[in-house]
């Protein structure tokens, strides 16, 4: 009988069909976060700053093993993304020198 690879994050193994019961399978379900030289499993938060480390930190979930690729949904990264802020800009003094009349200097900087 073909021995087939297994297609799921963390798990390197080879089966068969017919040797493949519930739980054989040890993976991680969700993708990978890289940050700040942090690697992190977003399915069970474990951390490594060692990248050979982090590929053995053992997987959180257990199934089948599966010939089929498994469909990773990436984590939102809504919380990181900046939120524009109105800002307003003094209007120019008609009648003043011009270090009164430039906004940046009524911010503070040097002109």
């Amino acid at each position: 009988m073909e021995r087939l690879r297994c297609q799921r994050i963390g798990c390197n193994a080879t089966f068969t069909e017919d040797d493949n019961p519930e739980g054989s399978c040890t993976y991680h379900d969700s993708a990978p976060l890289f940050h700040d030289g942090t690697k992190q499993w977003s399915c069970c938060k474990k951390k490594s700053h060692d990248f050979s480390l982090f590929l053995e930190i053992p997987g959180c979930k257990t199934g089948k093993h599966t010939t089929e690729k498994p469909v990773i949904a990436t984590p939102s990264a809504t919380k990181n993304k900046a939120i524009p802020v109105p800002v307003s800009v003094p209007a120019p003094m008609t009648n003043a020198s011009p270090k009164e009349a430039c906004p940046r200097c009524h911010q503070g900087f040097f002109c």
